[in-house]
């Protein structure tokens, strides 16, 4: 099954006397892996939820493979920054959560998505033995689960140790290629969005104020001078070259690498 295609017009949403998003225009094509960047608050979050039917728009609309999205959107699959795995079940039961009931083959599809994401042994264990990584891979199993055409992925990686968001992001990209099921990555890491993307967005005063094909070959080589340099634009457009200069761009950027 193919990713789906969204077509987004005119997206508003406003909490209290603050707009969050105004007038968004956004195009994703069906298989599209898309980044969604910016600072803390500029509504990038506030998107993923509102494509995912958990918000209602003020205004504007979203098209999904040419039907409007009304209510939750049963196309799509979340994985949020914490696991949200249910303590008192064990790993298998809290990845068959994503299966609907009358799936006549649940268990067997759970099984085949746990040996994927490496979790075969642990099916039997409760989720407060594994690792922060082995958790979150867990949630990602329990999203893909049911083979959604969309995943809505919001700062999934963001509480991993270096090592352990580098595993991950090969992981979902390997996923992405092998299932082709359209991808909306939050982050804040322009690493890890020159990483995984097609396609970063800028989100700043609730508008798109970028939108940048990432065209370099997969796997991406993150040693790379062009990596580099993808990167150091990006951190130069969402920090203001006013507030940053390039050179301490460049810097935050090499450092990164080298930690990674």
């Amino acid at each position: 099954m193919s990713g789906t295609r969204l077509d987004i017009r005119g997206l508003q949403k406003q909490f209290g006397s603050r707009l969050i998003l105004n007038h968004v225009d956004l195009y994703v094509h069906p298989g599209e892996f898309v980044a969604i960047v910016g600072r803390s608050g500029c509504g990038k979050s506030t998107l993923l939820r509102l494509i995912a039917g958990l918000e209602t728009p003020d205004r504007g609309t979203i098209i999904q493979n040419g039907n409007q999205i009304s209510g939750l959107n049963p196309e799509a699959r979340m994985m949020f920054q914490d696991s949200r795995l249910l303590p008192w079940n064990k790993v298998f039961d809290n990845v068959m959560l994503g299966v609907n009931n009358d799936d006549s083959n649940r268990k067997k599809r759970t099984k085949q998505v746990l040996q994927h994401v490496g979790l075969a042994e642990y099916e039997q264990e409760w989720p407060g033995i594994l690792s922060g990584g082995q958790r979150q891979r867990a949630s990602l199993a329990r999203a893909l689960v049911s083979r959604p055409r969309l995943l809505l992925l919001d700062e999934p990686l963001g509480a991993l140790d270096a090592f352990t968001r580098i595993e991950m992001q090969q992981l979902i990209e390997k996923l992405w290629l092998e299932q082709g099921f359209t991808s909306l990555l939050v982050t804040h890491d322009m690493e890890e969005a020159v990483a995984l993307a097609d396609r970063v967005i800028l989100l700043k005063d609730g508008k798109v104020t970028l939108n940048k094909p990432i065209s370099l070959a997969r796997p991406r080589q993150r040693s790379s001078a062009l990596f580099a340099s993808l990167v150091g634009d990006l951190l130069e457009q969402v920090m203001d070259s006013h507030v940053c200069t390039k050179a301490m761009l460049q810097k935050i950027s090499s450092g990164g690498s080298k930690n990674r």
